[in-house]
């Protein structure tokens, strides 16, 4: 007890050092300035040069494992915690099996194969890329605009495989090039094979409201920061989520944070493996038209920055975040409390399809569903939200329009009795601590835990001692958390704990006294890990 008290004297006295309640407005990149930028930002390889490529093919390999099973892969979604949209198949054929004879372009020889999986109505490849030399590169090409994506190169090889792009249509070409005399080393390691096609807007309940009928222009101007995810799950599957960038307005650059739900990046999706489409939207107020995701700004995952199972929350950062026809803005934030009765608003991709917009009402706050914790109880007065929907910004319907969470679990939803229209959201406020670091100041933490700022008290504390540190979180996981009286003491733990940083790092005492107290609950850490 004596430790416990310790402990908490030390929280309550890093609380004292600020009373200002965080938050961040949003922040806007301009518009792509013509039709001519944007056309040169999203083809690395103009358009002409690729539709000559596409003459030059050397061998097709065509996969029927899922002819005609489309109808049947939905029905088995159906039933899936996740909205999957495709599954897949292992390949394995290496660069002799896939190509044939190359063909010359200036100094390059370049080498292509067209995959097909019949039936497809998109396709993802998971290639091995490893194995590429100097001077040696992949392309995977989008034969329905045509476009193609890349340079990928052996820097971009992961552990088993990287997923590159998804592409419109049952076929899709896999290119290399190369300076050298040699065919590359690639490897065909899987397909993914998607059953519904993002178009299919008869899927999206009619009560669904199009982004494009907003007439707020503040709104308009943060639904460009809504992104549709395409991500890989289990092996050979993929699933959709929504997700929004979001701003740290302490710095002059616009930093590519991403904002999911937890659920839709979890442990086992690494973040570099999430395909983002920016402005999947209809071109009208009265229409269903959105453009080919073949031709939309695309971004890709980097790194899960922090993450929390507990509270369903997820920070990544993207290697980058293209403009386009509407700009690109990232979401401001808010740390206070909903209140019962207050409006927000929320942007998504229901279905799989284009963006719509929800309104509704605050009906709840720190409410427990499913395995999460103090989640946001929203009513939808107008609209509604569906799979794919989930990780969509929940934003404050104020004049500044911050996000106060991300969409996280619901039941099926219903245009004729809208009683029932209610969904749980994340709580931003209790996951703002582990993210601080990354959005405010200029100097953020290293997501491997190797320097930078340390937002963490125990991450302080124990930077000597990471065994401790990782005892500690499983008391916290194994112990606190699955407690009533312990979730409480959590939450007043990561309040506190930016400012009792600062109060170890000003006091070695203090330092020392946390070092002490923390020790005994690492113990019972390290006995409830054995035991679970």
């Amino acid at each position: 007890m004596r430790n416990l008290l310790i402990l908490l004297t030390l929280v309550f006295a890093g609380a004292t050092l600020s009373w200002a309640q965080p938050h961040a407005d949003y922040a806007t990149a301009p518009a792509v300035a013509s039709k001519a930028a944007l056309d040169a930002s999203l083809h690395p390889l103009p358009q002409t040069l690729v539709e000559s490529y596409l003459t030059h093919i050397g061998q097709s390999h065509v996969f029927n494992e899922y002819e005609g099973r489309n109808g049947e892969l939905k029905t088995l979604a159906e039933d899936h915690k996740q909205y999957l949209v495709g599954s897949g198949f292992p390949v394995g054929m290496d660069s002799q099996a896939l190509f044939g004879e190359g063909f010359q372009d200036g100094s390059m020889t370049v080498y292509e194969a067209a995959i097909s999986s019949v039936d497809a109505e998109m396709l993802r490849f998971l290639v091995d890329l490893s194995e590429l030399g100097e001077g040696e590169e992949a392309w995977v090409i989008d034969m329905s605009e045509p476009r193609a994506f890349g340079p990928y190169t052996s820097a971009d090889a992961r552990e088993g495989g990287r997923w590159l792009p998804t592409t419109v249509g049952e076929s899709a070409v896999l290119m290399v090039r190369t300076t050298g005399t040699a065919v590359p080393q690639i490897a065909l390691l899987g397909v993914s094979h998607f059953f519904q096609r993002f178009e299919e807007v008869v899927k999206a309940l009619a009560c669904n409201n199009n982004i494009a009928c907003e007439g707020n222009a503040t709104l308009q101007s943060l639904s460009s920061g809504v992104g549709m995810m395409v991500i890989p799950y289990d092996t050979y599957d993929q699933a959709l989520c929504t997700g929004s960038l979001i701003n740290n307005s302490d710095t002059a650059e616009l930093e590519p944070y991403f904002l999911p739900s937890w659920h839709c990046v979890p442990d086992y999706a690494d973040a570099d493996e999430v395909d983002i489409v920016w402005d999947y939207r209809a071109t009208g107020c009265a229409t269903n038209d959105p453009p080919s995701v073949a031709s939309l700004p695309r971004s890709v995952g980097e790194v899960v920055l922090t993450t929390n199972g507990n509270y369903d929350v997820t920070l990544m950062r993207l290697l980058s975040v293209p403009s386009g026809s509407f700009g690109r803005t990232y979401l401001g934030w808010e740390t206070r409390d909903p209140i019962v009765d207050e409006d927000v608003v929320t942007m998504h991709y229901p279905g799989g399809t284009h963006m719509r917009i929800s309104y509704g009402t605050v009906i709840g706050i720190d409410e427990a569903r499913t395995s999460f914790i103090k989640q946001t109880n929203v009513h939808w007065d107008d609209g509604v939200t569906e799979g794919g929907s989930s990780g969509s910004p929940l934003l404050l319907a104020d004049a500044s329009y911050r996000i106060t969470g991300t969409l996280s679990n619901g039941p099926t939803h219903s245009c004729s009795d809208i009683s029932g229209n209610v969904d749980w959201y994340t709580s931003f406020r209790d996951f703002y601590p582990q993210a601080e670091g990354w959005l405010t100041g200029s100097n953020p933490p290293d997501p491997d835990g190797n320097g930078g700022t340390i937002t963490c008290a125990a991450a302080k504390a124990f930077v000597d001692n990471p065994e401790v540190l990782e005892q500690l979180r499983a008391f916290r996981d194994e112990g606190l958390m699955k407690t009533e009286w312990g979730q409480p003491l959590v939450e007043i733990y990561y309040a506190a704990a930016p400012y009792l940083v600062d109060l170890l790092e000003w006091s070695p005492k203090a330092n020392e006294a946390f070092r002490m107290a923390a020790k005994p609950f690492a113990y019972l850490g390290s006995v409830l890990s054995h035991d679970v």
